[in-house]
This record gives structure tokens, sequence and C-alpha cells, in this order.
């Protein structure tokens, strides 16, 4: 009985101070929205007009609008060749060359305007020294909708494979 006596002025205090840290994050959140005297700015802010749409309950995608496996596969090799060309291989470099040419290879499936497709980009860069790699993936997917393609790159010191994963999103 004594331990449970003991325990209950320190859960008061933790519960104080949890409901001061709230108060003091309003105060900061409501902070913000306050103008300064100085601020001249409008303190109405226009309203967009809120579009509702219908909703269209498409489960499959348009036959013209499926997702392009040679179309991806060839601008993954553009990219691929321009950002790659002859570059030898740096750990370094590498490691940030993989992020930024799969933003690059991402961004150019959206441009690609295949509608209501989300894509997943991984680039996969490595020294070429004699040695062997194998790569694999598992996904849970609709297989009539969904699909992936993949390019390997290969010069004298390096190798990068790029794939893309196109998801429809119902």
């Amino acid at each position: 009985m004594a331990a449970v006596s003991k325990r209950k002025p320190s859960f008061a205090k933790l519960a104080i101070s949890a409901t001061e840290k709230l108060t003091t994050r309003r105060m900061t959140l409501t902070a913000r929205n306050l103008q300064l005297p100085g601020d001249t700015s409008d303190t109405k802010q226009e309203e967009k007009p809120k579009i509702k749409m219908e909703n269209t309950f498409k489960m499959i995608p348009d036959e013209d609008k499926r997702f392009s496996t040679a179309k991806a596969k060839k601008e993954i090799h553009n990219i691929f060749q321009n950002y790659l060309g002859d570059m030898a291989y740096d750990s370094a470099r590498c490691s940030e060359l993989c992020l930024d040419l799969s933003v690059l290879v991402k961004n150019k499936m959206k441009e690609l305007a295949f509608p209501r497709y989300k894509f997943i980009c991984n680039v996969i860069m490595g020294q070429c020294n004699e040695q062997g790699l194998e790569t694999a993936s598992r996904s849970i997917w609709d297989p009539k909708t969904d699909n992936f393609t993949y390019y390997v790159y290969n010069n004298s010191s390096l190798y990068a494979i790029g794939i893309v994963h196109a998801v429809y999103f119902e």
C-alpha cells in the first residue's frame, strides 16, 4: 500500500508537465497566426472555391493510358546516358548520384503522363570489378493494371540499374 501512495504524486507531476507542454505548443501555433502591428497585409485571405468532383470508380486504366514499359525504358536509358556517360566509379559520388537519378527518373515518369499511376523508382550503382550481382523485388499488385520496367547501364568502371514500378491508383 505504501508503494502505491508514493507513486500517485509522481504521476500527478507527469500529468501536469504533459499539460504544460501542450499549452506551450498551442501558444506557438496561435502565435504564428497573429499579425504584427506593422504588418499591412490583408487579414482576409481570398478563399478559393472548393471544386467537388464526382468519383469515377475506375478500376482499370484506359487502353491508351496504360503504363508503357518501352517508353519508360527509353527514358531511363536517356537519363543514364546523359548523367553517367563515361564516368569513373567513385563511392561518395555514386551514393549521391543514386538519389539524384532516382528523383530524375521519377519526375520523368510523371511527365510521361500516365494518369492515376504512382511510381516507385530505385537506382542501384556499383563498381565493375569482376563480381556478380543478383537483385530481386517482390510486391503485391494487380497484374492487369500494374507493371514495372528496368534498365541496366554498364561502362568500364561502373554499372547502374534503374527500376521503375508503376502501380495503378484506383
